[in-house]
């Protein structure tokens, strides 16, 4: 079968996409150098190479159905070099695009293309919004035509093959029989799973095709835990029972006193001087730390907000794939915002964007929140806002507002508040403490994040609620989560602080702990008697045991004792320590304590549309 032909017609697509995909994964290379070493730098090349194959195969189906269609009298014609040439430079301007996307992305993620962009495609508006306030669009999509046009003068030539076209419709036939053949091989013999070339997290990464990648998120944005990881049975515990209630009824009086979490967008620890930062980009952060309940040592669970908020609203592990608050079923779930509506409070979610985003006020209406977000807010409301949301300021500015209304009523209120400036594309109100209004980055957006909290503060303080009031600063995610480790554990580290100083004593606490910990440590704080699903701790108490939960989308883990233990497809676990050493897996069994406590956790978490629906959180008169 001669097929030489149609092999000649994918030559010119063939060395663009090759050369690019080359291209991009060089360029990582070079940004990662000092993490990476020869021998994954040259498996990388070899893995990356066969992924860049494949992917190019289901890159050219429009062209292959394209040649299909044309009639074999047509070929050569002017609508052949037309489509032809269509097609040619709308991949050539996808492919010359992507270089700059992943330079992006991998920026802001240190990762290749994956759930986190299918969640960006999803959210057009924000999406596009970000990129115009971010980058200089015009200066690069004037840079992508410019180069596409040098290909498309180079390799114009190769456009229609010298050679005879076929004259049968046999030949075309079989050629494209090989080319279905080549994808399905392709489909069926190629995943992500491949390109773990090493522990070393940077490496596999850059072995991955971005576009491939890509559209294997679209089909894992839920996995399936007892399909993907080890079980309860296989690593040698008793099956798990339906999440217990326990009862939690601490001694003393319980208070009333109000509590409003702040949860900062990207605010990870590295900011902090509390954590050695010399650059001063967050003095107010510090100055409440050394007069509140100091947490030196609590972990985020994940790498987005909607883990953050998951964890802080429901105390659960997180559970590969998406986070609860994206899921279906997702209502009436064992959460904060319920427990304190049943005890009185009242309860809101407060954001400073539109909470469609993220299904954030689908989840928080339907878990016993009331909404304010940007759709909420009047104009006059509104002094500086961007893609994202209105400042931080306008937003706290808000708060303070509910809070006095509902004050006036005689109600005590828990909101759980959430903020967007420590977010590209890093703009801000003018006159921010010098703070530069654009251009000024991550540390920009960290230093008016900060000066927002020290106005929220100074403004609280006049309000007749101040000294009834808790407060709670913590992050949703870090700003980097990636590294050259499965789960670095310090890039999950987070502020957080526990600030009342008519109520509470300062204190640092060194304890290892988790962000799941934080809402419990809370109600224990205000001796809070209720029934109880969460699987977070009270940090304070006696027998706190000390570990963090931290994960991926895919990768599980818990912190402990100077090292991360985790479970990843397919029913694969490991261990590392800290520094991102590599423990050896032939002294870590899968019916180790250490692998049955992860299990224990995650297939738990992962049960939570079965076993974590709501119930009244209310003891009766004399409950032990």
């Amino acid at each position: 079968m001669n097929i030489s032909y149609y092999l000649q017609r994918l030559k010119p697509t063939f060395l663009l996409f090759m050369g690019i995909q080359l291209l991009i994964r060089l360029m990582f290379v070079v940004w990662e150098w000092s993490n990476l070493e020869l021998v994954n730098i040259v498996k990388a090349l070899i893995v990356g190479t066969l992924f860049d194959i494949i992917t190019y195969g289901f890159v050219m189906i429009p062209y292959a159905l394209f040649l299909f269609a044309l009639p074999l009298r047509k070929y050569h014609s002017r609508l052949d070099r037309i489509g032809t040439t269509v097609l040619f430079l709308i991949m050539a301007a996808v492919l010359v695009f992507d270089v700059a996307a992943e330079h992006a992305f991998w920026d802001e993620f240190a990762v290749r293309f994956n759930f986190i962009a299918v969640d960006y495609l999803i959210y057009v508006n924000e999406v596009v919004g970000n990129i115009l306030e971010s980058y200089p669009m015009v200066p690069i999509l004037l840079g992508v035509a410019v180069v596409v046009a040098v290909f498309y003068y180079l390799l114009r030539g190769q456009f229609i093959p010298a050679l005879t076209p076929p004259s049968g419709f046999k030949t075309k036939a079989k050629a494209m029989a090989v080319f279905i053949a080549f994808l399905l091989v392709g489909y069926t013999s190629t995943n992500l799973h491949q390109a773990k070339i090493s522990d070393n997290s940077y490496a596999n990464e850059i072995a991955a095709n971005g576009i491939y990648s890509l559209f294997a998120a679209f089909n894992n944005n839920a996995l399936s835990y007892e399909s993907f990881y080890l079980t309860s049975s296989e690593v040698g515990l008793s099956a798990a029972a339906p999440r217990a209630v326990k009862v939690v009824n601490p001694a003393g009086a319980t208070t009333k006193h109000n509590v409003i979490f702040i949860v900062m967008e990207s605010m990870g620890s590295e900011y902090m001087a509390h954590d050695g930062n010399a650059d001063n980009l967050t003095p107010n952060l510090d100055a409440l730390a050394t007069e509140s309940l100091y947490f030196s040592r609590l972990y985020a669970t994940g790498n987005r907000t909607v883990r953050g908020l998951e964890a802080l609203t429901l105390s659960i592990p997180p559970a590969p794939g998406d986070s609860i608050l994206k899921r279906p079923r997702n209502e009436h779930l064992f959460s904060t915002g319920q427990l304190f509506k049943d005890h009185g409070y009242a309860t809101k979610f407060i954001y400073g964007g539109y909470g469609y985003f993220d299904n954030m006020n689908a989840f928080f209406g339907a878990n016993g929140f009331d909404i304010v977000d940007r759709g909420n807010m009047s104009k006059e409301e509104i002094h500086f806002a961007n893609v994202w949301g209105v400042s931080d300021e306008d937003l706290f500015t808000r708060t303070i507002r509910e809070a006095r209304e509902d004050y006036a009523k005689g109600k005590p209120f828990y909101y759980m508040v959430m903020t967007t400036s420590n977010h590209r594309p890093y703009t801000f109100p003018p006159n921010s403490a010098g703070i530069p209004t654009e251009g000024g980055g991550r540390p920009a957006g960290v230093r008016y994040a900060d000066f927002a909290v020290g106005k929220l503060i100074e403004a609280s303080k006049k309000e007749p609620w101040f000294k009834n009031t808790i407060f709670v600063f913590v992050a949703d995610h870090t700003a980097r989560s990636a590294g050259k480790t499965n789960l670095p554990p310090k890039l999950y580290h987070t502020p957080a602080i526990i600030y009342s100083p008519a109520n509470i004593k300062p204190q640092q606490v060194d304890k290892l702990s988790s962000q799941i910990d934080l809402p419990v440590t809370v109600l224990g704080l205000l001796r809070m008697k209720y029934r109880s699903k969460f699987f977070g701790q009270d940090i304070m108490a006696k027998d706190f045991e000390e570990r963090a939960l931290i994960a991926t989308h895919q990768k599980l883990g818990v912190y402990k004792k100077g090292a991360v233990t985790f479970l990843e497809p397919v029913k694969q676990y490991g261990a590392e320590s800290e520094e991102g050493n590599v423990i050896d897996n032939h002294s870590l069994s899968q019916n180790s304590p250490e692998v049955q406590g992860v299990v224990k956790q995650y297939e738990a978490a992962s049960r939570w549309e079965k076993d974590y629906k709501a119930l009244p959180t209310t003891l009766l008169e004399g409950t032990n």
